[in-house]
C-alpha cells in the first residue's frame, strides 16, 4: 500500500468518526447534513427565527471551522447588516431599472402591467432576509456565505453574499 492508499483510508476513517452528531456548547447539536458529503447542520436563532449554519471543512481541522463559527454567530446582527448591504450596493440599479417591471397574469386570460415603488439602498436592505450560513475552510483560508430570501423583489431568486479570507 502506498501513500496514496493510506491517506484515503484515513479519511475514509476519520469521516466515520465524525459522521455522528456533535453537540457545541455555543452552536447547539449539529447533525451530519443528508445533502452534503462532511458538512453539518444546525439552526441557530437569529432575529427572532431559526436560521440553517453549515458547517463545511472541507478537509481542515473540524475544530479550527467551530472556532469560525462561533464567531460568525456571536457577530451575526453585525454581519447580515453588512451582508445585506454589499447585496443591496450590487444590486439597487438592476432591481430599480429592470426587477420592479413585470407582467402578471390576470385570471389565466390577461396579463397585467406591474411597476413598483423604486427603492434605495437602506430599503433594499431592509427587505433582505437571512435564510442560511455556510462557513467553510480549506488549506488557501476561510469563506463565510449569506443567502438571503429577497422577498419577491427578484422573482424569488436566493441572494448570495461571499466573504472570504
Amino acid at each position: 500500500a502506498g501513500p496514496k492508499e493510506t491517506f484515503a483510508f484515513i479519511r475514509f476513517a476519520r469521516a466515520i468518526i465524525v459522521t455522528t452528531a456533535m453537540n457545541d456548547p455555543v452552536l447547539g447539536t449539529l447533525v451530519v447534513d443528508p445533502h452534503l458529503s462532511g458538512c453539518f447542520v444546525v439552526s441557530v436563532p437569529f432575529d427572532g427565527r431559526a436560521i440553517e449554519l453549515r458547517l463545511d471543512p472541507n478537509g481542515a481541522d473540524m475544530e479550527a471551522c467551530l472556532i469560525l463559527a462561533r464567531e460568525v454567530v456571536a457577530s451575526l446582527m453585525e454581519l447580515e447588516s453588512k451582508a445585506a448591504a454589499v447585496a443591496a450596493a450590487h444590486l439597487i440599479t438592476e432591481y430599480n431599472q429592470s426587477w420592479r417591471h413585470f407582467s402578471r397574469s390576470q385570471s389565466g386570460r390577461s396579463m397585467d402591467e406591474v411597476t413598483n415603488l423604486e427603492l434605495n439602498e437602506r430599503e433594499l436592505a431592509r427587505r433582505l432576509t437571512l435564510v442560511s450560513l455556510l462557513v467553510s475552510l480549506d488549506i488557501d483560508g476561510s469563506m463565510v456565505e449569506f443567502c438571503f430570501g429577497d422577498d419577491g423583489l427578484f422573482a424569488g431568486h436566493s441572494i448570495f453574499v461571499i466573504s472570504f479570507d
